[in-house]
């Protein structure tokens, strides 16, 4: 008999929580003997997340046979229970419908100083990430004198990238018509004779007349760039360009952090291709 009722109690419950949707007011309940509970919807982004129950004593709790049947079920002393009831305040429709208001308020709250904490962090990130970019650029650009050997400029270049972006190897090709340099990988990662031209003759037939940068997160899945997953993953790859004419190519190979090539490294990669470019241009016209 004392399933059957807690079975009929649950069963009211339930039938209560998923009538109340998006609009729903606080409500109370006196389903449970000597409890009051009060119910309001969660809301996110105009949708039902969940439905949350605040419950309290009720005026009329008594260690009546109702609550000692639910005592005696729970293996609970009512004895000990009665008395732990007496030091909390009875709470009446209207007062636990106050205090169900204060939770929700304050979770409301609390959710957004998250989401304020996590647009902070990340704007943190962006603010870092660019910095790094200037500070890049920046010292880049200190370099770039017209009567300086590219193959001395563009070994600084990669490796500086190379630090910053946290790759294991970066590489350059140069196909201007003053300079026809073999293309040179910096880092740790190593190739097999004959890769490294391989992979730059694909590469700037793929970056001739592409306007955004290349990234391959999955070299052993990619079509062109299969083979070389045996020796890698990842691939980032931007053209040095100036108008239409392709002066040459940058590209990085693995992250050391384990993670994928995204936008802010295809933004930093870009960034320094456009520098390098007027570097070999100035270059080019000073020849």
């Amino acid at each position: 008999a004392d399933q059957k009722q807690g079975g009929e109690v649950h069963a009211k419950l339930a039938e209560k929580v998923a009538a109340m949707s998006v609009n729903s007011a606080v409500e109370v309940w006196n389903t449970l003997p000597g409890v009051v509970v009060a119910a309001f919807p969660y809301v996110e982004k105009r949708h039902l997340a969940g439905v949350l129950l605040l419950a309290a004593k009720g005026s009329s709790f008594r260690l009546g046979e109702e609550v000692m049947r639910v005592c005696s079920r729970l293996g609970i002393d009512g004895i000990w229970l009665n008395r732990q009831a007496e030091e909390l305040p009875i709470y009446g429709d209207e007062a636990i419908q106050r205090q169900s208001r204060l939770l929700l308020g304050m979770i409301r709250d609390q959710v957004r100083l998250s989401g304020l904490e996590q647009e902070l962090d990340s704007l943190s990130g962006q603010l870092a990430n660019t910095y790094e970019e200037l500070s890049l650029i920046y010292q880049l650009s200190s370099g770039m004198k017209i009567n300086r050997r590219a193959g001395d400029f563009f070994k600084q270049a990669c490796l500086d990238v190379m630090e910053v972006m946290g790759v294991r190897g970066m590489g350059v090709v140069l196909r201007t018509p003053h300079d026809q340099q073999d293309p040179v990988l910096f880092g740790s990662l190593s190739l097999p004779p004959g890769k490294v031209h391989r992979l730059t003759d694909e590469l700037l037939k793929v970056l001739n007349g592409r306007k955004s940068p290349l990234l391959v997160n999955n070299l052993a899945a990619d079509k062109t760039f299969a083979w070389l997953g045996e020796h890698a993953k990842q691939l980032i790859a931007v053209p040095l360009q100036r108008e239409d004419q392709i002066l040459g190519c940058l590209f990085g190979i693995d992250k050391t952090t384990g993670g994928e090539f995204d936008s802010v490294d295809s933004k930093l990669l870009n960034s320094i291709a456009n520098e390098s470019a007027i570097y070999l241009e100035n270059a080019m016209l000073f020849e």
